[in-house]
């Protein structure tokens, strides 16, 4: 039984239940991009206005080794992990469909949709990810899946900064859906045709968390309506 100090449950009690206490997490900058993170974090500061919240915006890689080490509780990230990476668990809170951003003046771009195989000899800008993670498999994936590799023409670390090479004329990007967000006049982003796979953004972190507040806040992911893929317009 919770025990009482005049009308309110002692401290420890609170912390117990993760009513009170701290939780930090990372993010990918892209992660935020859909909404939904931002969504279940309102709904856990209503649940326990009381935790304190941090929040660092972290490369996939660091908030892997900051988790298992304990400085963060969890981490916003794109699927999938890096390979052999199987420690943490993952928790899906949105799917996004995968898009082609080209710049207006692009052959294709007044297409409804691209065949990926009509990409094989465009210059990509890619993300600054290893091929097997994150973001960037996806894009290794759709290409492979067409029969090539994508040359690659630029980097960069955000997707914001990939569109505006697009605008700038450097190159096509593969990108999420979100990105539909960022609505630049010499940009469209066109459905790739035929293409299934989706860009996931989820949770991770330890199975056990470390504390309650760590708990409950990984049971409201858990607990949250994964969202469809993301709609034009509505991204």
């Amino acid at each position: 039984p919770l025990r009482l100090v005049g009308s309110e449950m002692c401290i420890r009690d609170r912390v117990a239940v993760g009513e009170i206490g701290s939780l930090r997490l990372a993010y990918v900058g892209s992660a935020a991009l859909g909404g939904v993170m931002a969504k279940i974090i309102h709904e856990f500061r209503n649940s326990a206005p009381n935790v304190e919240l941090e929040f660092f915006e972290m490369d996939m890689e660091q908030q892997l080794d900051e988790i298992a080490r304990g400085r963060l509780d969890g981490g916003f990230i794109r699927l999938p992990l890096p390979i052999g990476q199987t420690n943490f668990e993952q928790t899906v809170i949105q799917s996004e469909d995968i898009v082609v951003a080209l710049r207006t003046d692009h052959p294709l771009a007044a297409e409804t949709e691209v065949q990926p195989a009509a990409l094989k000899d465009e210059r990509f800008i890619l993300t600054h990810l290893k091929p097997h993670m994150g973001f960037a498999a996806n894009i290794h994936m759709v290409c492979a899946e067409a029969g090539f590799m994508p040359t690659e023409a630029h980097r960069a670390r955000q997707f914001s900064i990939i569109v505006n090479m697009v605008a700038a004329g450097l190159g096509i990007a593969i990108l999420p859906g979100s990105m539909r967000r960022f609505d630049f006049p010499e940009v469209v982003y066109l459905p790739l045709a035929g293409v299934d796979l989706c860009s996931e953004v989820a949770l991770i972190a330890m199975p056990e968390p470390a504390s309650p507040a760590a708990r409950n806040f990984l049971e409201l992911a858990k607990s949250w309506k994964l969202y469809d893929k993301t709609q034009k317009g509505n991204s």
